[in-house]
């Protein structure tokens, strides 16, 4: 057991006994707010050992929106800054299969679904990570990514089942910097911190081991710029407890195009409509709603995801976008993400989004909103080579500039 381990382990039990002091019934779900990282995953281990089940609230909701979140699990406490005191630890072992973690989806839904998980989900995802990318106890990964979002937790528990260093993120420093300086040899990040960090010079990145890019669609042309890096692309969500499909290592970049091959211990299909659809040990126990804990796996045991997809020759998932986004046009399928991903890939557009617009004769047709300085007469020309023509927006139009880029 390292350093970080036993002062995880004694903050944990310093929090049960603040529990028990305050007389907090056990099966009581406790919501949590902004918190330094090492403190809330104390409070998740610390709840957990009282029988208790930890919510958590991302800091970016406003404060009128906390209410909501808290009434829709029903918690009836919540904890925000509190730092937990440490105390030398006795055994209190924590219910492995009961829920511990709910964790808000960040769906397009008027209200986030309530994912909950237990520490046997969670740690089946970090053992699926682990073997797909090895930690050592000389390893450390930073926490680039928030806990309440499932690829933070995800490193949390990865670090400890590998017993490897944690590493906080030090909002100080750039991205790059903070890799140089702590000597840190695995990041998780999304496609724009890939892209910021490409964009950093005189920074030294050779420490680097892995570098795990997912929560969303990875433009093509990110991949290639990025290729001198040990990248692994990535697909999954809050419901399957970060990653399902990863990338080995060394991957080629045709490979990382994709989202890569299934991890241990899961289980995908590829159903009706193209449909990518998933079970096996790192699965979420259900939604949580009104005190009542909904299922919404098929008679199979799989979680349909939403999103399509193939399986390729080679056993590589490929993602092609959300079931609920696809359209058709003339008799074909359009998926806006793919063409989406096909402009972003020209280094002079900065985003693009696809949607669909009404049409006499095809019934609707794909027009795209574009971010850069670049001709309609160079996009068209790489359309040309990479999609079929019924796949070509119909119309380009300018970026507004109040819409935001973020996904």
């Amino acid at each position: 057991m390292n350093h970080q381990q036993r002062q995880l382990l004694c903050l944990s039990e310093g929090v049960r006994v603040s529990l028990c002091e305050q007389n907090i019934p056990q099966g009581s779900i406790i919501a949590l707010r902004s918190m330094e990282p090492m403190n809330l995953f104390a409070w998740i281990w610390g709840i957990a050992r009282h029988r208790c089940t930890a919510v958590l609230i991302s800091d970016r909701d406003p404060d009128d929106v906390v209410p909501q979140r808290c009434a829709q699990v029903g918690a009836t406490y919540v904890f925000s800054q509190a730092p937990a005191p440490a105390i030398p630890t006795a055994r209190h072992p924590a219910d492995f299969d009961r829920i511990a973690v709910i964790l808000f989806t960040s769906g397009s839904t008027k209200q986030p679904k309530a994912v909950t998980h237990s520490l046997r989900t969670l740690f089946a995802s970090a053992q699926a990570s682990n073997r797909n990318i090895p930690l050592s106890i000389h390893d450390r990964w930073l926490q680039s990514l928030d806990l309440w979002h499932i690829g933070g937790l995800a490193i949390a528990f990865r670090t400890l089942l590998a017993g490897a260093t944690w590493i906080p993120r030090d909002k100080n420093q750039s991205l790059g910097e903070q890799i140089q300086s702590d000597n840190i040899t695995h990041i998780s990040v999304v496609s724009t911190q890939l892209y910021r960090l490409l964009q950093e010079s005189n920074v030294d990145l050779s420490s680097l081991k892995g570098v795990l890019v997912g929560g969303g669609p990875i433009p093509n042309q990110l991949v290639a710029q990025a290729s001198h890096l040990p990248i692994h692309t990535t697909y999954g969500m809050t419901e399957l407890g970060s990653q399902l499909c990863t990338t080995p290592s060394n991957a080629s970049v045709q490979t990382l195009k994709t989202a890569g091959f299934p991890l241990h211990g899961w289980e995908v299909r590829i159903r009706a409509k193209g449909e990518i659809c998933a079970r096996g040990a790192p699965l979420f126990l259900g939604y949580f709603k009104n005190g009542a804990l909904n299922q919404p796996f098929d008679e199979d045991g799989f979680f349909h995801t939403g999103d399509q997809g193939i399986i390729d020759e080679q056993g590589r998932l490929v993602v092609l976008g959300r079931c609920d986004q696809m359209f058709i046009s003339g008799g074909e399928n359009i998926h806006p993400e793919e063409i989406a991903r096909c402009l972003c890939d020209l280094p002079d557009v900065e985003a693009a989004l696809v949607f669909p617009v009404t049409h006499n004769e095809y019934g609707k047709r794909p027009v795209a909103l574009i971010k850069g300085n670049i001709s309609i007469a160079t996009i068209q020309e790489h359309l040309q080579t990479h999609l079929p023509r019924f796949k070509h927006p119909d119309q380009f139009r300018v970026w507004p500039k109040d819409l935001p880029t973020q996904k």
